[in-house]
């Protein structure tokens, strides 16, 4: 309930922002329809969110049968109102936004009228007084994951900005095929076993002060399921990839290499690292998040001064696994409460 309101309040907020800051928005990012956008992305904020809040009280929840047909109607209705919107003309430029938000919308809807009909129980604490209690309680959890979440944003993105900046545009392409050949299907296997690990982990550590069995489990199969796909990539993606895509994108099959070690630790901790949320250690992952950022920036700048793009990508893939593991090895030593009381 907590969550819903600061989505509700953040949602207006956006939308007033939008009004107030309209001409000077419109002056720096050229788009038509912009009175569209003003609706569209607080309803883009505000369904997303819930639908993120729906989704981690499900897992709570242990209904995982939910979440797969949540998961199906919401990417049919987005792919078919996109499909739709694509044949009317006027919004010819803004139906993947209005398809995403119409879907997320029709999604979020059906998953809060279930939990709305079936969690009787919850519904009947939901009052002025636990909602405050909750708020002071878990004060540190917007107070450090809100700057964590935007660090680590930056950290993401400001690659394709300075590669493009330092080596050029035909750079930034051969590195982001290399990002969707390496990360896409990594982080489709890790999400979902997040979100198995999460409800575990959490209750486990509620219950007994202690994720460490799950966390063990957890990590073994992660090893097995990635060790050999990611060797084969490791040997392979240098030829393969320029046979596949073809010849000019050669270069790719040689970053992706680079950074195959980089995407293994990435795909086995990101998981796991889950637990330093769990056991409430914002500051720790803030830290990491930083550092995360600080080495970004250090490799780009590394690369730019010996004027290649092989040294940026190889620090960048480095510096990246030593602090995954840092965060394997902090979240395993956290998966048990030691101050328990």
């Amino acid at each position: 309930a907590l969550a819903s309101i600061l989505t509700v309040t953040t949602s207006i907020l956006t939308f007033l922002s939008l009004i107030i800051f309209e001409s000077l928005i419109i002056k720096f990012v050229h788009i038509r329809f912009f009175n569209i956008w003003i609706i569209l992305l607080p309803l883009a904020v505000l369904y997303t969110a819930l639908g993120q809040i729906f989704y981690y009280w499900i897992i709570y929840k242990r209904n995982f049968k939910r979440i797969s047909l949540n998961s199906i109607y919401r990417s049919s209705s987005i792919n078919i109102l996109q499909i739709i919107l694509k044949f009317i003309g006027q919004l010819k430029e803004i139906n993947l936004l209005l398809g995403q938000v119409i879907g997320q919308i029709f999604a979020s809807s059906l998953l809060a009228k279930s939990i709305w009909d079936e969690d009787k129980y919850e519904k009947s604490n939901v009052n002025f007084q636990n909602i405050k209690y909750v708020a002071k309680r878990f004060v540190a959890f917007p107070k450090y994951n809100l700057p964590s979440n935007l660090v680590n944003v930056i950290a993401n993105q400001i690659p394709i900005i300075l590669l493009g900046s330092y080596f050029g545009l035909s750079v930034v392409g051969q590195y982001a095929l290399t990002q969707k050949i390496l990360g896409v299907p990594g982080a489709l296997i890790s999400s979902s076993i997040l979100g198995v690990f999460k409800e575990r982990a959490s209750r486990d550590y509620r219950e007994t002060n202690s994720c460490r069995n799950i966390y063990v489990k957890t990590f073994k199969a992660l090893f097995k399921l990635s060790i050999i796909p990611f060797l084969l990539i490791f040997f392979v993606s240098p030829p393969l990839i320029p046979l596949i895509f073809g010849a000019a994108w050669k270069d790719a099959g040689i970053y992706a290499q680079i950074l195959t070690i980089m995407f293994f630790f990435r795909f086995i901790s990101s998981p796991l690292s889950y637990v330093l949320v769990i056991a409430e250690k914002q500051k720790i992952n803030l830290s990491v998040q930083i550092c995360l950022l600080i080495v970004t920036i250090f490799a780009m700048q590394l690369g730019k001064t010996f004027n290649s793009v092989l040294i940026s990508l190889l620090g960048f893939s480095i510096g990246y696994s030593i602090i995954y593991l840092i965060m394997l090895i902090l979240s395993y030593k956290y998966s048990v409460n030691n101050n328990a009381k």
